[in-house]
């Protein structure tokens, strides 16, 4: 019976590195579809203010400095969302008039 006993607390301490392991592997996983998710509310943010922006443009045929100013404001965020192609073409110069 001491046998027994020594044996079971033997296999406790891999046992329960096992269940630690698999329970830092469903956080990981979790934390990487978390930021996902996030990445994408914000890309969706820019995405929408830039929508609008054409929005405006087609609307009206043209385009006022307020309505520019909240574009910039609104996409500023993009260099750390997008990759370097997507922040160059937001940057663009605008004229007005």
């Amino acid at each position: 019976m001491c046998n027994w006993v020594n044996v079971l607390s033997a296999l406790l301490t891999p046992v329960i590195a096992i269940f630690g392991s698999v329970i830092a592997y469903q956080q990981f996983i979790t934390n990487r579809r978390r930021l996902k998710h996030e990445l994408f509310d914000r890309r969706f943010k820019v995405y929408d203010i830039a929508k609008h922006f054409l929005t405006v443009i087609y609307a009206n045929r043209t385009i006022t400095d307020q309505e520019i100013y909240k574009f910039r404001i609104g996409t500023r965020e993009s260099r750390f969302l997008f990759d370097e192609d997507i922040e160059k073409y937001g940057s663009l110069p605008f004229r007005v008039g």
